[in-house]
């Protein structure tokens, strides 16, 4: 008996560590404004002439995954931001009506309607199995960083954040674009960190944690936008089913972004012989 009592007392008292640990870190994430001033980790930052794209698999990912990044370019840094969205998210017959709601969800974030690209190709399904191209990702992408002229390029890591097969093939057609020099020389390719699932749905302690460690760029919200985020997000009501709510309320990627940096390769010169 006495046995059973030291079990649900040490439970009781790791149950009161998270809950401590959540509250820290709720004042401290809620305190720290996405300002680098404030967090010194970062190699460097962005700037009102940067022209950022952001590449999605879906549209809500802009604000499921990217909000805190978006709306920092937006609001903190004064750059150009435009959303690349590789498909309709017609998995279920509403690509019409997500596409639609792709461009009231940028709205919230700042981003121009005529900045939001839905792509609608038959190459690149919605579809968790169904592997995309490299090729097809690389004549759209390459087509649209001619059009738009990016200085920095963002998008997923290698995880996906959510392991879905579209994300981690936008990550891998991008770095493999950067690493073999199909990118122009001196975009910036950013690469969003995933995390463990703990970690993942610890949305303010994960946010106290996270700014002591290794990134290369870190967004960063505060209470006030995290709000515009989570009304972007519900402006996808096609999507707002109730395990969105819990997502929303619990979710890291609500508050606060990091990337990876994919650097450029080292592209060689070649020097014409001298003749004497």
């Amino acid at each position: 008996m006495q046995h059973i009592i030291k079990i649900k007392f040490l439970y009781f008292e790791i149950m009161i560590a998270l809950l401590m640990v959540m509250a820290l870190g709720v004042v401290i994430a809620w305190k720290t404004s996405s300002s680098f001033g404030k967090i010194p980790i970062v190699k460097r930052k962005l700037a009102r002439t940067d022209r950022i794209l952001v590449i999605t698999a879906h549209p809500d990912d802009e604000c499921m995954f990217f909000g805190p990044f978006i709306l920092s370019a937006v609001q903190k840094w004064g750059a150009t931001v435009a959303v690349l969205c590789c498909s309709t998210g017609n998995n279920e017959g509403k690509g019409v009506i997500r596409s639609k709601e792709l461009l009231n969800a940028c709205g919230e974030l700042g981003v121009s309607a005529d900045n939001v690209q839905c792509l609608d190709n038959s190459q690149l399904p919605d579809h968790s199995l169904k592997r995309w191209k490299f090729e097809t990702l690389r004549e759209v992408i390459q087509e649209k960083v001619s059009a738009f002229r990016p200085t920095v390029i963002a998008t997923f890591d290698a995880h996906g954040v959510s392991g879905h097969r579209n994300h981690c093939d936008l990550a891998d057609a991008v770095t493999a674009m950067q690493t073999n020099g199909h990118l122009p020389r001196g975009v910036r390719v950013l690469l969003l960190k995933s995390v463990s699932i703990l970690r993942k749905y610890f949305k303010y302690a994960d946010a106290a944690l996270t700014i002591h460690l290794d990134f290369d760029l870190i967004a960063l919200v505060n209470r006030e936008n995290e709000s515009v985020i989570s009304r972007a997000m519900r402006a996808h009501r096609s999507q707002m089913v109730w395990f969105r709510w819990l997502y929303i309320t619990f979710s890291r990627y609500m508050l606060v972004n990091t990337f990876d940096e994919i650097p450029e390769p080292e592209r060689r010169t070649f020097r014409k012989a001298e003749h004497r």
